[in-house]
């Protein structure tokens, strides 16, 4: 099971048929996913979560990726199994620091911010580290705004490639400056969750979208199958392999690790 971040937060049926993407990922990373335990709730590994409460953002990668890690312990975010309690982003990490839920799934920056807790597990073997960049389907049959998408699609790839190839300064410009963390704790988030690349449209990354979106149908983040064939556009694939090559970046294999389990940093 993993996780498809960037569409799932829309209205899938209504919006998709309009429609069309291409991707960044990040294979084997746990991008910054973090479930993490009150250290003195005796919570050491997923099973021990079940009656306790969890708090996630609901409909976003966080939720997708603690979804597909409770499902492969048997749990799922159900009143009878693990109890979930849905929050706005911004609120599951004040919530947690607060001591008024067991357990949570933080992002980043926020697990220093609420004093680094146990993590149990993290995203690896759950999350490619998909980014979904959408446009409507309709501005692709104007010349002038597909010139304009051409462009932005490869500034795009540029900007990800250039962040792999400084990451002390990406720390710097993101973690230290946007984020207010220190330069080593950005670091161990940056080593932690390593850089992407952008992929061209093939069946492999087809593949990939329709293996996400069975495991969302899976865990019941889908409440019905989606085939995502119709929604991806192959167009800008060159775009794509001109600046990764431009740039010396060969993306890794779209291949899962096999999950795993761990408490503490």
């Amino acid at each position: 099971m993993v996780a498809f971040r960037t569409i799932v937060a829309l209205d899938l049926l209504s919006t998709m048929s309009r429609l069309t993407g291409f991707f960044y990922a990040n294979p084997g990373s746990p991008e910054k996913y973090y479930p993490v335990a009150q250290p003195d709730r005796g919570i050491k590994a997923v099973a021990d979560r079940k009656g306790r409460t969890v708090a996630y953002p609901p409909g976003s990668g966080r939720h997708m990726v603690l979804a597909s890690i409770l499902h492969a312990n048997g749990l799922d975010l159900g009143a009878s199994s693990v109890k979930g309690v849905p929050l706005a982003g911004t609120e599951v990490a004040p919530s947690f620091a607060s001591r008024s839920v067991d357990a949570a799934i933080v992002i980043g920056g926020q697990y220093f911010r609420i004093g680094k807790p146990p993590i149990i597990a993290d995203g690896r073997g759950h999350n490619r580290g998909v980014n979904v960049i959408l446009t409507r389907k309709a501005l692709l049959d104007d010349p002038a705004k597909t010139a304009a998408i051409v462009d932005f699609v490869r500034r795009a790839v540029a900007f990800y490639n250039w962040q792999g190839a400084n990451p002390d300064g990406w720390i710097r410009a993101n973690y230290v400056k946007q984020e207010g963390l220190t330069f080593e704790q950005g670091k161990w988030l940056d080593d932690a969750a390593g850089h992407g690349a952008y992929y061209p449209i093939d069946a492999k990354s087809i593949q990939v979208f329709q293996q996400i979106s069975d495991g969302l149908f899976a865990t019941g983040a889908l409440k019905q199958r989606i085939g995502i064939a119709p929604y991806v556009d192959g167009r800008f694939n060159t775009i794509i392999a001109w600046q990764n090559n431009a740039d010396g970046v060969t993306p890794r294999p779209l291949e899962q690790p096999k999950a795993t389990e761990r408490v503490g940093q």
